[in-house]
């Protein structure tokens, strides 16, 4: 069902260019014979192809929805735009508000200083929840003399994704795993000390 999925909804070219490889060599046929049969198939397969275009633009997967916000908060990351970032760490994030507030301080903490690009991310759907792995990647921001230590300049997390009440796609949990496991708490903790200001 997933294979199907994502060949309908989320990437519907593989079966286009099959419907439309199909339609030329129809065409191809219709064209030497005359056939009706082969005439028929261009107009079935042709059609097909435009429909599942349609189709797919209209309809949004949770897949799209879940590239939707990373790359929101993607851009968020690039900017410096904390607040941003924020809005898509979800009111029920599973530490509680001490780890949703604990996010938001190693976000305002580290956009204070610095800028981030990201690579693109591993996302495994479940069942109304996504998985996700992501690196970002840390230079300093315009006008900021503070950077991290080289081991820390690259830094990938893993989190689960989920749909809140208004059904946007929400940090539900993240940890960075590499280069060490850190929780947000531990996190926010490394950066007061190096950034004493906060």
């Amino acid at each position: 069902m997933d294979l199907l999925r994502h060949l309908l909804f989320e990437n519907p070219l593989t079966l286009c260019i099959v419907l439309g490889l199909v339609a030329v060599g129809a065409g191809f046929v219709w064209s030497r014979t005359g056939s009706r049969r082969a005439r028929a198939v261009v107009a079935v397969s042709g059609g097909a192809a435009v429909v599942l275009i349609l189709v797919s633009a209209l309809v949004e997967t949770d897949q799209e929805r879940v590239e939707k916000s990373l790359g929101r908060m993607a851009d968020a990351a690039a900017s410096g735009n904390a607040e941003a970032f924020i809005e898509y760490i979800s009111t029920d994030y599973e530490g509680g508000l001490a780890g949703k507030d604990s996010v938001a301080a190693v976000v305002r903490m580290g956009l204070a200083h610095l800028r981030a690009s990201v690579e693109a991310p591993t996302i495994r759907m479940g069942d109304r929840r996504a998985s996700v792995t992501q690196t970002y990647r840390f230079t300093p921001a315009p006008g900021s003399s503070f950077a991290l230590p080289p081991t820390y300049d690259r830094i990938t997390w893993e989190g689960a994704l989920a749909p809140d009440s208004d059904g946007q796609w929400r940090v539900r949990s993240a940890m960075a795993v590499r280069p060490e496991r850190m929780t947000p708490e531990e996190a926010a903790q490394r950066l007061r000390r190096a950034m004493p200001q906060f």
